[in-house]
């Protein structure tokens, strides 16, 4: 499939970054879980939480110096223009999207509610952040606790021009 690019910003050479992550709290994923689920991350997103820990969302064992200026705030944009513009100031031209917290999606023990957090993972990042406008591309979550719906969220998404792995 043809890749639309933005201009060339580095002597005429089209980077890319396949490795790009999204701050997908629990509070920007709530609107699109399923059912009661949404209540757990509501809930969730009002607990105390470290950088990539949040408890019940994204568990961790975080062995980092709890240094005062490595919070998520310096690490995080909240929208997809804020994330354009930052990847303009390193004249990268395209980006492949990856999941923030959810790359522990795979440690959580409920088949039913990693599930839900995968479709809605996916459904928030196709309506808030992947654009072929801005040079955004996704990267399909798929919880391996449930294999046949996580087959269903590659043949949804896979199929998207927005979406490219």
């Amino acid at each position: 499939m043809p890749v639309e690019t933005r201009p060339l910003t580095l002597n005429n050479i089209l980077v890319m970054d396949a490795d790009v992550h999204v701050s997908d709290t629990p509070e920007a994923l709530a609107p699109y879980v399923d059912g009661s689920y949404r209540r757990v991350l509501e809930h969730a997103s009002t607990l105390p939480r470290r950088y990539l820990d949040i408890p019940g969302y994204a568990p961790s064992l975080a062995l980092d110096l709890p240094l005062p200026d490595r919070g998520a705030g310096a690490r995080s944009v909240e929208t997809a223009r804020q994330m354009r513009e930052d990847l303009d100031a390193m004249a990268i031209d395209l980006a492949v999207l990856f999941p923030d917290h959810l790359l522990a999606l795979a440690a959580l023990p409920d088949e039913t509610y990693s599930a839900a957090l995968a479709r809605a993972y996916n459904a928030w990042l196709a309506d808030q952040w992947v654009s072929r406008d801005q040079a955004l591309y996704g990267a399909i979550v798929a919880a391996p606790q449930d294999p046949e719906d996580a087959a269903r969220e590659i043949r949804r998404y896979g199929s998207e021009s927005g979406f490219v792995a």
